[in-house]
């Protein structure tokens, strides 16, 4: 196992990544960290006075190039993440939000750091200890492995490259001045991404994906299940993952159909946005046939939940018999659009036919098919 050295009051003792500390050759007990940082010292003899036991304060705690280092008077005492005797190092974040450190194979000591996080304009974690040393952890980013968490991977740029991935409890929600923008909630704070959400065209779930400055790509989808309605409001349910402390939320947009032709995706404007203003749903234009009136709609599949049809609050018209076209009744600014002649079946009326269109002159037309609907 590896060794650092530390003095108090004069005395010089050695610590050990086992956790074990040593006064003049003889081991005295274990070390462990307090709430701020200090290493502190738990004695093997009980009889001990607390008075008696060394505290290790103004001790500087900082990620450097990624490896967690300890330093002391500027000199730096140990690195854990370059380590030759086989003691390896990984990390995880608290249902409090502290830092634990958990050292395994030739030492074995877990130990935990207060501090504070950050998330900023570049994508980039920080861990600011209590006297406020900053620790960027630099070419990392967001990933989907730890299902629906804020996750954030990186490596130690040590040969091997070392990976850990930082995962938070906590639940998404969205900024109040801007719905397009997701935010983490954890028990300390509030992370807010800096990029626009979006949905997945083929699975229609709710994503969040970007480029870092080095042209690398990261992001995360969020499993859940898609609702909406007839307003065009957008609710989207955020699955629980109870095993990494990750509560359901729903994230909720309000647009406007922002429909041209009735084929490829469901178009949407964003009415509640301070950047992305529209936004696109996959799935197929569909014929909603009823007992008395053929509609028109919208359905989505999902890995999530059941297939989910949108019908359109409208009415089928046709002026001459040989086109025709679906006129929005509300929420779609006013909109009439017109069908491709490959998409719709029109015949004369004969009284049978169980949808019935008159056109502007007054002839009976039937409908005979409509997108995936035939009679």
């Amino acid at each position: 196992m590896s060794t650092f050295q530390l003095s108090s009051s004069g005395t010089t003792y050695v610590l050990d990544t086992a956790g074990n500390i040593t006064q003049n050759g003889s081991t005295i007990g274990r070390w462990n960290t307090d709430g701020s940082n200090n290493i502190v010292v738990s004695p093997y003899n009980l009889s001990a006075a607390a008075a008696d036991l060394p505290v290790f304060s103004g001790l500087t705690w900082q990620f450097v190039k990624n490896q967690l280092c300890l330093s002391s008077g500027g000199r730096e005492l140990i690195n854990f993440d370059t380590l030759t005797d086989g003691t390896q190092v990984n990390f995880m974040v608290t249902d409090k939000a502290s830092l634990q450190v958990i050292l395994s194979g030739s030492g074995a000591q877990t130990f935990t750091l207060a501090g504070t996080w950050s998330f900023d304009a570049t994508h980039t974690l920080s861990f600011i200890t209590p006297d406020r040393v900053v620790s960027k952890l630099s070419n990392g980013g967001l990933i989907s492995r730890i299902a629906n968490s804020f996750a954030y991977d990186f490596s130690d740029n040590v040969d091997g490259n070392a990976d850990y991935v930082l995962s938070f409890s906590g639940k998404w929600g969205q900024d109040p001045s801007d719905k397009t923008k997701l935010t983490f909630t954890y028990a300390t704070g509030t992370f807010t991404m800096p990029g626009d959400l979006s949905f997945d065209r083929g699975t229609n779930q709710l994503q969040y994906f970007y480029t870092d400055i080095g042209g690398v790509s990261w992001g995360l989808s969020l499993t859940g299940t898609l609702a909406i309605d007839d307003k065009w409001t957008i609710s989207y349910r955020i699955d629980e993952n109870s095993q990494n402390g990750v509560q359901s939320t729903t994230i909720v947009i309000h647009t406007t159909l922002n429909v041209t032709r009735f084929s490829g995706s469901l178009d949407l404007n964003i009415t509640d946005s301070a950047g992305i203003t529209s936004i696109s749903l996959g799935g197929s234009f569909q014929a909603m046939p009823g007992d008395y009136t053929l509609n028109v709609g919208f359905s989505i599949n999902q890995t999530s939940g059941q297939p989910l049809t949108v019908a359109f609050n409208g009415t089928l018209q046709t002026k001459s018999g040989v086109d025709l076209s679906f006129s929005f009744a509300q929420n779609a600014a006013g909109k009439t659009i017109s069908f491709n002649v490959s998409q719709f079946k029109l015949g004369p009326f004969t009284g049978s036919e169980q949808f019935k269109l008159t056109d502007q002159t007054g002839k009976g037309w039937a409908v005979q098919g409509l997108l995936n609907w035939s009679f």
